[in-house]
């Protein structure tokens, strides 16, 4: 029996994977994707939207519980969000089919660099794009990341699983305070839940700007949420209530539950890759600016192929630039260092961000300037209680380009659109303060501080 043949076969399902099968689909190429679980990936079945549906459905802050205890109103939450995830993943199936996507169920290996092998099936193809994504990071401290531990009981071992956790504790210690720990902190606050947020750098969000990382820091402590940062984990070992972590800095907190919140890491498996001879350094698949393997007709896109964050709106700009590439079609898009991908973090207040902040544009020895806007002083922002906040843009002092924006405040995860498209546009700061933003909105603190620039430049 004659093995299938296609254009394009791609392996993991998740926004990288499936948008290079539809934007391959969409230029008319045979495309099948090869899924060994579900559809939608970590962002649609583990985080992006599970955590977003959570908080939207968390009690608001420092209200009581809507009704029944904070456990009610917690498994409530999570039967919405499996309802939610079940119906995205259901569209998202639909449009790939009717895209004309073959979806194979299973594993695929990759059994030579023109073919892919599910169960016993043998795919042909031209090319192929790797969209295999991340797996949770583990760290080294005592009891965590080990399943034989006998610490199991009270360790959580990533977000994965927290979400699927039936009782919520009554305390909680989150180790990792990038995205996923501060997110979760957020939400198991609004729960109820004493919440202690430890981070061994020095500030929590250690890869955002310091001033945008310290407002969000001071909101936490005033919430309540206990913030530690500059000392490592030593250990945790059971205690009578639960565990006793045990930090560098030699002191201690007790809790019912930890959730290790490190990050993510790319999922590489040799025994996938065996029939090919990839590059891989620092544990993630080596890729040039069209995301091109060592081996020129294999591709990898998404969390595989590592980077300072690991976003599922980075792998699907990276899938469509990677399908067109595969097809010898020109593509529209920016090559991979050019690619300007704006991160998130979905907590109250909101914090985003997208390019280089000050100091980061300094070590590169740009000269710049940074100007700044208080949300103390917008109309929207006050008159909606939520004033709390800054905007940032930080300029090139030669020409007034746009080269970083940061926000923590409302709205921040929208605005931030605004300034990445500015910034794709090459705008500046002129170009900013010069247009006109509704009013009163939020938006406005993007306006006001690209005039602070502009006063700098003159």
């Amino acid at each position: 029996m004659a093995a299938e043949r296609y254009n394009l076969i791609v392996l993991g399902g998740g926004p990288g994977g499936y948008t290079a099968a539809l934007t391959a689909a969409r230029h008319k190429a045979r495309v099948a994707l090869v899924e060994a679980q579900a559809i939608g990936g970590t962002c649609l079945h583990w985080g992006c939207i599970p955590v977003k549906s959570l908080l939207h459905s968390a009690p608001t802050l420092d209200s009581p519980t809507p009704g029944g205890d904070w456990g009610t109103h917690w498994k409530a939450s999570q039967k919405r969000m499996r309802e939610q995830v079940s119906a995205l993943m259901q569209g998202l199936t639909k449009t790939l089919k009717q895209a004309g996507v073959a979806l194979v169920e299973g594993k695929g290996y990759v059994a030579s660099p023109n073919s892919v092998r599910v169960g016993g099936a043998l795919l042909e193809t031209d090319a192929i794009i790797l969209a295999t994504g991340s797996k949770p990071a583990t760290i080294p401290a005592a009891g965590l990341g080990d399943e034989s531990s006998s610490l199991e009981n009270w360790v959580v071992g990533n977000s994965n699983d927290f979400l699927s956790l039936d009782d919520l504790p009554k305390s909680l210690l989150i180790v990792g305070a990038g995205a996923i720990g501060c997110e979760f902190a957020d939400l198991m606050k609004r729960y109820g839940v004493e919440v202690c947020l430890a981070e061994m750098l020095p500030q929590i969000l250690p890869h955002f700007d310091m001033q945008i990382a310290q407002t969000l820091s001071r909101s936490f402590k005033k919430r309540g949420i206990e913030v530690r940062t500059g000392t490592g984990l030593n250990g945790i070992t059971p205690d009578r209530s639960g565990v006793l972590a045990t930090f560098q800095d030699g002191s201690s907190f007790s809790t019912d539950r930890v959730l290790v919140a490190v990050g993510r890491k790319p999922r590489i498996e040799d025994e996938v890759i065996a029939g090919v001879n990839i590059e891989i350094s620092d544990g993630a698949v080596v890729v040039n600016e069209h995301f091109q393997t060592s081996v020129p007709n294999l591709f990898a896109v998404g969390d595989m192929i590592g980077g300072a964050y690991l976003l599922a709106h980075a792998a699907e700009a990276q899938g469509e630039h990677a399908a067109l590439t595969a097809l010898g079609m020109t593509t529209s898009g920016k090559s991979r260092s050019t690619m300007l991908i704006p991160a998130c973090v979905y907590t109250e207040p909101e914090v985003a961000t997208v390019g280089l902040s000050r100091d980061q544009a300094k070590a590169k020895g740009l000269e710049c300037v940074e100007g700044k806007a208080y949300y103390l002083a917008n109309g929207r922002a006050v008159a909606t209680e939520q004033a709390e906040g800054v905007a940032k843009v930080v300029a090139q002092s030669k020409t007034g380009q746009v080269i970083g924006v940061h926000i923590c405040g409302a709205f921040a995860t929208e605005l931030i659109a605004a300034a990445t498209l500015a910034m794709n546009l090459n705008g500046t700061v002129a170009d900013m303060a010069g247009t006109v933003w509704a009013h009163p909105t939020c938006s406005e603190v993007l306006k006001q501080a690209a005039l602070s620039c502009l006063d700098q430049l003159k």
